[in-house]
């Protein structure tokens, strides 16, 4: 089977198909579509023109409805039906007999092909969620809801983008089921904060896989904020690990959920750096340390002492040098990091002494001094190298 066509910026030139549209099922093997299942294109046509009647007023504030013409020009159109599955051949046409200039036409074309995408990672996360994102108009939730009213419930329809497979949903029978629930009333959206680590983006649906202590949320970013969505891609956890936890705000219909989805995305913001988190994890392997672990008589790491060192674990963090905790058998820890040619340590003593250290390798300049600690006095010794 040969996919549809090329890209959205092709519609303004010889190649005019729009979308891909498969229906799957028994009986769409024959040649040809059924005919009462033809309807089904009439449905994906007017979800997308009401999506795009959002999008535009959505682009246009200041306007309070879209251009006369606007509905009229999408004109969709059935060319051919491929054979196997019903795969109806679905090209825009650029009406002839009225007058849209060619500025107007290039910017409608693009509302249409973002109003398609938008159809189709709607349908992706009520599949994905079994939620409807918050913020859709009530005729567009009304347009949604017809489709796939037409098939049996072993039947399907995979639709989307015309050649990027990853730009497409399938619309099941599961999900049918969830879009026939929609009241023309959803719940009022309320704000909520999730925080966690992002593990997965989706640039066609512009929304994100959060991973928090509850499992993994959906996450919509607000729409055409370019900004928040490079956030995003700067902040991900490209092997699902390595990447800062970030508090992620937008809104949810259900805040009680276990795994809660957020729509809407305002704001992403880290809360603690990858560096920050992996100094964290070495001191809570510190606190495994059990009597004995290095011989009688040796003592684990006191708890004062590990208390003092999460006082300092941001600015250790942020200075961009490999730091290293390393624990006494007398229950003190002792910080080590390297600048240069210089050795720099700091032992936290379980009375609340601090010995600090700097070992010039190359002269052999050897200095030292006892204070007690202090949070500041060790940044700057940190950052500084110098002895108070």
């Amino acid at each position: 089977m040969t996919d549809a066509a090329p890209s959205e910026a092709s519609m303004t030139g010889e190649d005019p198909r729009f979308a891909y549209f498969s229906l799957i099922g028994d009986r769409f093997d024959a040649p040809g579509m059924p005919a009462e299942s033809a309807r089904e294109i009439g449905y994906f046509r007017e979800a997308i023109v009401t999506m795009a009647r959002q999008i535009y007023l959505d682009l246009n504030p200041d306007r309070s409805r879209v251009p006369a013409g606007f509905d009229q020009a999408f004109d969709l159109r059935l060319t051919t039906v491929e054979e196997g599955s019903a795969r109806p051949q679905l090209a825009l046409h650029r009406p002839r007999t009225r007058r849209i200039n060619d500025p107007e036409w290039h910017e409608w074309t693009g509302i249409y092909a973002a109003a398609r995408d938008a159809v189709t990672s709607t349908l992706g996360l009520v599949g994905a969620t079994g939620t409807v994102p918050p913020g859709l108009s009530t005729n567009t939730r009304r347009a949604l809801k017809r489709i796939g009213t037409s098939l049996e419930p072993t039947e399907q329809i995979d639709l989307g983008h015309p050649t990027d497979a990853k730009r497409r949903a399938t619309l099941t029978e599961s999900t049918r089921q969830v879009l026939a629930d929609i009241e023309d009333v959803l719940p009022t959206p309320v704000e909520h904060t999730l925080m966690g680590v992002i593990t997965e983006y989706d640039g066609a649906s512009l929304s994100f896989t959060l991973r928090t202590e509850q499992g993994l949320s959906t996450c919509v970013l607000e729409r055409f904020n370019s900004q928040l969505a490079k956030r995003a891609r700067d902040v991900l956890a490209l092997d699902g690990v390595t990447a800062p936890d970030v508090s992620v705000v937008g809104e949810t219909l259900d805040r009680e959920r276990k795994s809660v989805h957020l729509f809407n995305v305002t704001a992403i913001e880290i809360v603690r750096s990858f560096e920050e988190k992996v100094l964290v994890k070495r001191v809570e392997r510190l606190t495994e340390l059990e009597d004995g672990w290095w011989g009688p008589n040796s003592e684990p790491p006191a708890p004062a002492v590990l208390d003092r060192i999460q006082l300092v674990i941001e600015p250790l963090a942020s200075a961009g040098i490999p730091i290293d905790f390393i624990p006494s058998p007398d229950g003190a820890v002792v910080i080590e990091w390297i600048r240069g040619e210089v050795e720099f340590s700091a032992n936290l003593q379980p009375d609340g002494a601090m010995i600090l250290i700097s070992d010039n390798t190359k002269t052999d300049e050897l200095h030292e001094a006892e204070v007690d600690f202090e949070p500041a006095t060790l940044v700057d010794f940190l950052n500084q190298g110098e002895l108070p």
